[in-house]
């Protein structure tokens, strides 16, 4: 889970990242990830500039890179070489909109995410989330239509 300060997209569009809150794994990994996929990615909005400041790391080669869309409410890059740092696919956006990529979360684990997403949310945060997947193909789809596995 990555928390942005919202407040810079209303005022003078200056992002912060003001936590990274990892579910599992540990902070560092987290943003070893966060800035891995910031820095590959072919596109950088307000909030990839925010994370690239905050979690700052080496370009890597990737085999597809889906930016963000507002239809879509999420991003995602698939690592093409395996051999060092982050693997698989890597996703972040919106909760309610990576829910259905989000495998084994019951509903119990969803409302426990929902929670701590709204204590963010409701001091005026921003809230990702961020989700990795093993397999490096398994994005399908262009633009609009892409799909996370």
């Amino acid at each position: 889970m990555l928390c942005l300060d919202k407040t810079g997209t209303l005022t003078a569009n200056r992002l912060v990242v003001e936590a990274v809150v990892p579910l599992v794994g540990s902070e560092a990994e987290l943003r070893a990830v966060l800035g891995a996929v910031v820095a590959s990615a072919a596109v950088r909005n307000k909030t990839a500039e925010a994370i690239a400041a905050a979690c700052p790391a080496e370009a890597r080669p990737l085999a597809a890179d889906v930016p963000f869309s507002s239809a879509r409410k999420w991003s995602a890059v698939a690592f093409a070489d395996a051999a060092e740092g982050p693997r698989g696919t890597v996703a972040m956006g919106a909760a309610e909109y990576l829910r259905p990529s989000l495998a084994g979360m019951d509903d119990a684990g969803w409302t426990a995410l929902r929670e701590r997403i709204d204590g963010y949310a409701s001091r005026g945060l921003r809230v990702l989330v961020v989700a990795g997947h093993a397999d490096a193909t398994g994005i399908t789809g262009e633009g609009d239509a892409a799909r996370l596995p």
